[in-house]
């Protein structure tokens, strides 16, 4: 699959109410003729659908969004997955030795992602964050609380 048409279904994804042609072209920042490209393919996978919105006035604006089989393209079974694997470890190796070897991962995993959170802001560290649950395959947003919004973060 295409690095777009990748990008336009994780942004389908993250939407809720689907996009039209013009945003997505928008959110590639390619032309809609490249966007619609991308979408038929999308389509003919089965991973996009569309629905017609008539306007006050005007033709409808088609909506596409994710089918079910779009959503299952990502599976997202890393939870049963990481549970599954410690149950078996601490089985083999004992409760005592698998907290071990999370402490001593967790510090690696810590240690290899230094660089990303070293910088002063607390707003750069938040982005590295979701950076780095994307890379790692989760769909992470970012949504400030009213509350929040006031608040002054300083690092």
């Amino acid at each position: 699959m295409h690095e777009n048409q990748k990008k336009i279904i994780e942004f389908l994804a993250t939407t809720g109410r689907g996009a039209t042609a013009d945003e997505i072209a928008t959110q590639l920042g390619v032309t809609k003729s490249a966007a619609k490209e991308h979408i038929t393919k999308i389509e003919d996978l089965g991973y996009l659908r569309f629905v017609d919105v008539k306007g006050l006035m005007g033709r409808p604006k088609r909506f596409y969004d994710l089918t079910q089989n779009g959503h299952d393209a990502f599976p997202r079974q890393y939870s049963w997955l990481s549970l599954v694997l410690l149950k078996h470890l601490s089985k083999s190796m004992g409760p005592d030795s698998v907290a071990l070897f999370m402490r001593d991962l967790a510090q690696s995993v810590a240690y290899s992602m230094k660089g990303r959170f070293e910088v002063k802001t607390t707003g750069a560290r938040l982005k590295g964050l979701l950076e780095v649950l994307t890379d790692l395959g989760y769909r992470a947003s970012l949504t400030l609380s009213p509350i929040i919004k006031t608040l002054s973060l300083r690092p």
